[in-house]
């Protein structure tokens, strides 16, 4: 960082506030070259987190599929038998129901040495846009002596209350890419995705 012992006019660049707090103030040059250097770490970070939080909706997936087969089961055979469209709609209902009640974390999927993985996820900052337009970086993530405690605890981890409202992936599970980059392991053939 800087050595404000080694420059006597230290108090034009650091200052300490009522609160007893260090200031620094930095120059635009300094910020800039910040949000440049650090904002793909912040991306990194939340999409990470992210990735974290569907593996965890993956593992608590895959525990119930012979649930949830089962209930697909029943719609298939529901689809196929009835004639009453309410018998339809209510077996698709259930299907649905079991399909966001395994989608949907809780703080029972936080348990044992997971219990704070959920502290992991990482909102990005409403006003960090891209590397030139985050001045969350500067604002928060620095201080006088080096990180900022905001920038560990900070109020963009998510918590319980972020994750148990949603009932889907954080990411898109497949990435967007041409049907030719999907091969079938089979025959080695380009698969087709519906």
């Amino acid at each position: 960082m800087m050595c404000a012992a080694c420059n006597a006019n230290y108090n034009q660049f650091i200052n300490v506030t009522a609160e007893g707090t260090w200031q620094v103030h930095m120059n635009t040059e300094v910020c800039n070259r910040l949000m440049k250097d650090c904002y793909s770490y912040l991306n990194a970070t939340a999409v990470e987190g992210r990735n974290l939080l569907d593996v965890i909706r993956m593992n608590k997936f895959q525990k119930a599929k012979d649930e949830i087969e089962a209930r697909l089961e029943k719609l298939q055979d529901t689809i196929e038998t009835e004639e009453n469209s309410d018998a339809i709609v209510a077996a698709i209902a259930e299907y649905q129901t079991k399909l966001e009640e395994t989608m949907r974390l809780t703080e029972a999927d936080f348990q044992g040495d997971g219990a704070n993985d959920f502290s992991f996820g990482f909102k990005m900052p409403m006003n960090c846009n891209n590397e030139t337009d985050c001045t969350w970086i500067c604002d928060k993530m620095v201080q006088a002596d080096g990180i900022a405690p905001e920038a560990v605890e900070s109020d963009n981890n998510m918590d319980l209350e972020d994750i148990t409202n949603s009932t889907g992936f954080e990411t898109d599970i497949v990435p967007d890419a041409p049907v030719a980059d999907f091969v079938d392991p089979v025959d080695e053939t380009p698969a087709r995705i519906l």
